[in-house]
């Protein structure tokens, strides 16, 4: 996983599905990117981004020479390791062959002459960085902490590693310390925006919408035209079980071309929600024809079929489901209440409903009961 070159791989933005807070994944919900132009320190603050930059580029520029160049990759590392045998105890040629392999993408090499230079300089504060770093793209993650740790006691008012402590702290789900973490980067600079974004996805996780709410709305008030901000406070409308607000957010995201699966599934249960099935409907078909055996979409799909009055349809779709997933205590409620309103015997709906909650007992994990929360986006 290359974690920190693409700022935070595999952490997925929270969206609140239709039937409860659990969350879809969107191409809206990339993982967390350095979107925000560069800003300036504050004086006195090291600005650790600029001096990877200006690092990278100075190897990028050697090791890219060509194969009879002064600089090429072999020559540059036969040129370290003369100078590291000539004084083991150099701790500038040891940091350089460290980010001639984090170049080359050998993470365990690199780390292992960021800690030989860090034996010898404990207190060096890029060094720890740069190992935290690596460590970090390496899954590594205790390490990483370790040496995180170390760069925030040695550069307290430093932005970058509290930035990367937070992300860690989210991939582990330590998300009160996450918290904890990028409540310090905003106190270092606090118009940060992604600091603040990463900080409204965890305060969802932990359940705060209102905390989350004020943070997307502050960012969504100094950029209006922000897609993932916008979809965020979407999804805590649809939440909230305000599918009309929830548009509002929604329907330009729609009309600039955002086509995710995932974002169009939230969007149909907003309109299904807000009493626009025929709509609802629209978006559920063109899903269908991408993913034909999403029983979430099927589910959801059934239910609009019942708004419409397309009472056999729905039925159709409820029994479908129930015959490949037969503890889905939704599409068996779904179905039960259909029964009722078309005039079946009231025993053969709680027959229903009781079946499949005594099924979804017997095969723990296959769907959830009623009142708990499920992912329902498109399987």
């Amino acid at each position: 996983m290359k974690l920190f070159l693409i700022a935070l791989a595999g952490l997925f933005l929270f969206v609140p599905s239709l039937r409860g807070e659990e969350t879809a994944r969107a191409e809206l919900a990339e993982p967390l990117r350095a979107r925000d132009a560069a800003q300036d320190p504050e004086p006195g603050r090291i600005d650790f981004e600029n001096y990877q930059r200006n690092i990278d580029d100075i190897f990028h520029l050697a090791l890219m020479a060509g194969a009879d160049g002064d600089y090429s990759v072999n020559s540059v590392i036969v040129e370290l390791n003369r100078k590291i045998a000539g004084n083991p105890r150099d701790p500038d040629a040891l940091m350089s062959l460290g980010h001639v392999y984090r170049i080359l993408g050998q993470l365990t090499e690199a780390n292992r002459f960021y800690q030989k230079a860090l034996e010898l300089d404990p207190d060096n504060f890029h060094s720890n960085l740069f190992s935290a770093l690596v460590q970090a793209e390496d899954d590594a993650f205790e390490g990483a902490l370790r040496n995180l740790e170390a760069a925030i006691r040695l550069q307290p008012a430093e932005l970058y590693p509290w930035m990367t402590q937070g992300k860690i702290m989210m991939l582990l789900k330590r998300d009160e310390e996450a918290a904890q973490s990028f409540r310090r980067a905003l106190e270092i600079q606090p118009e940060n925006r992604q600091a603040l974004f990463a900080l409204s996805l965890i305060e969802q996780r932990l359940k705060r919408p209102g905390e989350a709410r004020k943070l997307l709305e502050k960012l969504h008030a100094a950029q209006p035209g922000d897609l993932f901000v916008r979809y965020h406070l979407g999804a805590l409308e649809l939440a909230d079980r305000r599918p009309a607000q929830a548009l509002v957010y929604w329907e330009p995201v729609f009309n600039e071309g955002v086509r995710d699966p995932n974002f169009l599934f939230n969007l149909s249960a907003a309109y299904k929600e807000g009493g626009q099935p025929a709509k609802a409907e629209a978006i559920l078909n063109h899903l269908k024809f991408m993913m034909p055996r999403g029983l979430d979409i099927e589910l959801l799909m059934a239910d609009v079929y019942g708004q419409l009055g397309r009472l056999k349809d729905a039925e159709s779709g409820y029994r479908a489901i129930l015959a490949e997933e037969p503890g889905n205590l939704a599409a068996a409620v779904g179905l039960a209440d259909l029964l009722r309103r078309s005039g079946a015997r009231p025993e053969e709906s709680e027959r229903l409903v009781r079946q499949a909650a005594e099924t979804a007992r017997r095969h723990q994990g296959l769907s959830p009961s009623l009142g708990e929360t499920s992912d329902r986006s498109p399987s």
